[in-house]
């Protein structure tokens, strides 16, 4: 966890979103609670996959 905070810290600083590095728990009987994590996650990759490939699209740097 400490390391994680570190990261979370550190990403921040250098201005990406803090919502790119994430962290779960999850017991094996939540299966339903990760298939719901997993989705928010995928919606998330898929957003800054977007961003990435427009900022390609238009030479802008990415972060």
């Amino acid at each position: 966890l400490k390391r994680f905070q570190f990261w979370h810290r550190k990403f921040g600083r250098q201005g990406i979103e803090p919502e790119r590095l994430q962290l779960y728990w999850n017991s094996a009987s939540e299966g339903k609670e990760w298939a719901a994590k997993m989705r928010e996650v995928h919606e998330v990759v898929q957003k800054y996959a977007k961003k990435l490939a427009e900022g390609v699209a238009s030479g802008e740097p990415t972060s």
